[in-house]
């Protein structure tokens, strides 16, 4: 347990992975839980648990990779939560077509799917996720400086973003 000094609580994460590369994977499996207990006795707003999770696998045929992606958060708390502490979605692929945050609720879930083609060091791919519907096609190359993307998103109810992101997203 690690003491939380923003939430005025503790925070408990199990994170193991075997993916080969963190920003392209080819291979491999990652699973990250987290724990948020925010507590008035340690000076937090209100009472309140919060649970986060994450799968993220890979596999690879040729110069196709397909990375899959699964999460999901939730809260336990009975009252409305003050808008800092919402679990949002949206911006490069999280519903690529929304802004950044756009999507804002108590509880969320997203499933992802990447079709990646690696042209030697660049990568193109596009992106799909479900329930509201959103998705991108982009560029990206992984370099030693981070890897520059230039992508196009799409969304449900005619949202449209276009990106231009260096590091990881």
């Amino acid at each position: 347990m690690i003491p939380n000094t923003e939430m005025g609580g503790v925070t408990a994460r199990l994170r193991l992975g075997t993916l080969d590369n963190p920003r392209f994977p080819r291979a491999g499996h990652e699973a990250d839980v987290r724990v948020e207990a925010s507590r008035q006795r340690l000076c937090a707003a209100n009472d309140d648990t919060k649970l986060l999770a994450s799968f993220n696998a890979a596999a690879s045929v040729g110069l196709h990779s397909a990375p899959v992606n699964l999460r999901g958060a939730s809260s336990a708390c009975s009252q409305p939560l003050p808008v800092y502490q919402l679990f949002s979605l949206g911006g490069f692929l999280e519903l690529s077509g929304c802004k950044t945050g756009e999507l804002a609720a108590r509880g969320m879930s997203l499933g992802r799917l990447i079709d990646n083609y690696r042209v030697g060091d660049a990568v193109t791919g596009a992106s799909r996720t479900a329930t509201q519907c959103g998705g991108s096609v982009y560029f990206a190359a992984d370099s030693p400086l981070g890897s520059p993307y230039l992508a196009d998103g799409r969304a449900d109810n005619k949202h449209q973003a276009v990106y231009l992101l260096l590091g990881r997203p």
